[in-house]
């Protein structure tokens, strides 16, 4: 609706999928996948958010996130970790970025 806003998801194979839209363009979070939307811009960003099911699937976050290719910056942005322990996670789990 309004503003840039970076959003992504990790698949199962805990791939990480990162795209910052714009007004007017729309993404499509597969249900049951980690998810999240970060302001991108430096002002108000709008979205308009539907969910396709009250019955979603489930996803381990801790694999998602940490054995995951998932930018580590992204993970402190959206966990509020520290980078050292994101670090250290990524470390445990064995993921990169």
């Amino acid at each position: 609706v309004e503003g840039n806003i970076t959003t992504g998801f990790i698949g199962s194979d805990n791939t990480a999928f990162v795209k910052t839209i714009t007004k007017g363009d729309v993404f499509v979070l597969p249900q049951g996948f980690f998810h999240f939307l970060l302001n991108a811009g430096e002002g108000t960003a709008t979205v308009i958010q539907a969910f396709s099911s009250p019955n979603p699937a489930a996803q381990f976050v801790d694999v998602a996130l940490f054995a995951s290719a998932f930018d580590s910056e992204l993970v402190t942005k959206t966990t509020l970790i520290s980078p050292a322990d994101v670090k250290r996670l990524k470390g445990v789990f064995g993921g990169q970025g």
